[in-house]
């Protein structure tokens, strides 16, 4: 049988370790040893400086922080007293609200029976020199023939109202207050169906006070539904009447 034969340069020999490499090998452990050791103290350094830095900004938050609480805390106390004095005048508004709107209601009654010895005549042509109570006592003859000498007597005051707008050419009203009352409804009653001032374009109206106005203005859908059904309805001042039910009620 044939040995085999082995290459050398496949199995080399094994390398011989001297022994002064491995004093080398000591002292290059000695300076990384000293490396490592400058390392983490200046880590060590640079982790106290930031957290000493940290530290005083935290420390410095705090404060301000408390600072801030504190405005706070007195901000909210007078928030406090603030919404105690406005519930004392809220509660003293309810107080004063029923007497003032008795009052109110008192004034609108007053001023409302002052206006009923009033009337308005629209559609009299205006000019400078004009007399305007003449006219209207003239206006009123006419409607009334039967007390021409009394309706230059009771007529007291007539007037224009209001100021000459430069945008409407339309005349203004002329409001007419009787001393008597009896006379000043007997020339609303005919001027109702008077042909002297259908011919002549004149029109009388009631005076009315603003809150009769807004009352005769929220009766007024009641008084146009009774008439569409074919009822008898009228106003009688600011109040409002269906024939045979009598007044209207909102």
């Amino acid at each position: 049988m044939e040995m085999l034969k082995l290459d050398e340069t496949e199995f080399p020999a094994l390398p011989v370790t001297p022994s002064e490499p491995a004093a080398k090998k000591k002292t290059t452990k000695s300076v990384h040893s000293a490396s490592d050791s400058d390392i983490i103290g200046t880590l060590s350094q640079l982790i106290n400086e930031r957290s000493d830095s940290i530290e005083k900004l935290v420390s410095g938050n705090t404060e301000r922080i408390d600072e801030l609480s504190k405005k706070i805390d007195i901000a909210f106390a007078n928030i406090k007293e603030m919404e105690s004095k406005i519930c004392k005048v809220e509660g003293r508004m309810l107080e004063l609200e029923k007497p003032v709107k008795m009052l109110e209601q008192r004034m609108d009654e007053l001023e409302s029976y002052s206006r009923r010895w009033n009337l308005r005549l629209y559609g009299v042509s205006e000019n400078k020199e004009e007399n305007v109570r003449l006219q209207a006592v003239k206006i009123c003859q006419s409607v009334l023939p039967g007390e021409s000498g009394r309706l230059s007597e009771v007529i007291d005051i007539a007037h224009r109202l209001g100021h000459k707008s430069t945008t409407d050419s339309r005349p203004r009203p002329i409001i007419l207050q009787f001393t008597s009352r009896m006379m000043r409804n007997e020339v609303w009653k005919r001027a109702k169906t008077s042909t002297y001032l259908k011919a002549n374009g004149f029109l009388f109206k009631e005076d009315f006070s603003k809150g009769d106005r807004e009352r005769r203005s929220k009766l007024w859908p009641f008084v146009k539904q009774a008439r569409d059904a074919g009822k008898t309805a009228f106003f009688a001042g600011a109040r409002a009447f269906i024939q045979g039910e009598g007044e209207i009620k909102i």
